[in-house]
């Protein structure tokens, strides 16, 4: 954050797994895979390096952008960087490096990278001046798969939210885990990824293609509870107001829910898949127990008992009419004698 107060042109360089190891690495002639790395940082006003550090692409992604800057994503294709031109006016720019081919060795595709790294950054420097560049990873290649922070079951619904999580989002007092969210305006469909999060109390979120949702959120109506007051979506600077949601839940409580949440407005509507979750007026980043969508007795559990009420009394009626049929016990013996009744008048 120090090195932000000048507002220079921040890009990042983001391979899929990187280690300390891969800057130490030397070839039989004693060259390392980041020749032009090394030039680079000879010729900058600064270098700093730091080998351990937690979630770096999570931290970078939430504390910018800054006022009104956001992100221009690039990804690195099979012989160069897609609308490179393009990029080099943007002064938040995010490179991912995740091209890596079968049939090469890691050297190999780190001096490729290096090359890369070089020529964008040199490109950035001289058409802007100020440019802050950072060269990390998603993951440590060293990092076993227990340890890597992926979270594709939540066994838990009071959890913490982890750093580095992209399903998750997060301000100074509301939560938010959405797996996937799917904006549907008109007959157009957008899935919702790489989000910013902003805001205080009310939660939101700026997407890409100048897309922004926000969650807002009351406790007034009744006392010891929070509500979902409304969903707005703005997309290109037009407003979208979903505002016939029943979501809340006790103060100090999440909501979560297992199903599919659906927000509609006419023909538009927001669909966040499975596994929803979210809370307003928390501290800090941990989920509060959680308040299901699913009640205990649902609809089909109350049919079943309601059915299988009908059949008991059903059948206890007919047990006891089969009970109370009375049988003949006296009956007549062809060899002896004969009953006799006497009638008296």
């Amino acid at each position: 954050m120090q090195k932000l107060q000048n507002k220079p042109v921040v890009v990042i360089f983001a391979e899929e797994s990187l280690s300390v190891e891969d800057f130490s690495w030397k070839d039989e002639a004693g060259k390392g895979s980041f020749p032009n790395l090394e030039s680079i940082s000879s010729e900058s006003d600064g270098l700093t390096y730091l080998p351990f550090v937690h979630a770096p692409l999570h931290a970078f992604r939430h504390h910018l952008p800054v006022q009104g800057r956001e992100w221009y994503n690039l990804k690195l294709g099979p012989s160069s960087l897609s609308n490179d031109d393009i990029a080099l006016n943007e002064t938040l720019l995010y490179v991912n490096l995740d091209d890596a081919a079968s049939d090469e060795d890691r050297p190999d595709l780190l001096k490729r990278h290096d090359a890369v790294i070089s020529k964008v950054y040199r490109a950035l420097a001289e058409r802007h001046g100020d440019v802050l560049a950072v060269y990390t990873a998603h993951h440590s290649s060293w990092q076993t798969g227990e340890e890597t922070p992926t979270r594709r079951i939540r066994h838990l619904l009071a959890t913490d939210l982890e750093a580095g999580d992209e399903k998750a989002y997060g301000n100074n007092r509301t939560l938010l885990y959405a797996p996937t969210m799917i904006l549907t305006i008109g007959q157009k469909s957008t899935t919702l990824e790489n989000g910013i999060v902003g805001g205080d109390e009310d939660l939101i979120i700026n997407f890409p293609d100048n897309i922004t949702v926000v969650f807002s959120f009351e406790n007034t109506k009744s006392p010891g509870y929070w509500s979902l007051q409304g969903v707005h979506v703005t997309v290109q600077n037009e407003l979208y107001n979903f505002s016939d949601v029943k979501i809340g839940a006790p103060l100090e409580f999440s909501y979560h829910c297992s199903q599919e949440v659906v927000f509609n407005a006419n023909d538009n509507k927001l669909n966040i898949s499975n596994d929803f979750q979210i809370q307003p007026y928390i501290d800090g980043r941990r989920f509060g127990a959680a308040y299901d969508c699913v009640y205990f007795f649902t609809v089909p559990i109350w049919s079943g008992l309601f059915v299988c009420t009908v059949f008991t009394i059903i059948m206890i009626f007919g047990l006891g009419m089969i009970m109370d049929i009375k049988t003949m016990d006296r009956f007549d013996d062809p060899k002896g004698k004969t009953i006799t009744i006497n009638v008296a008048d």
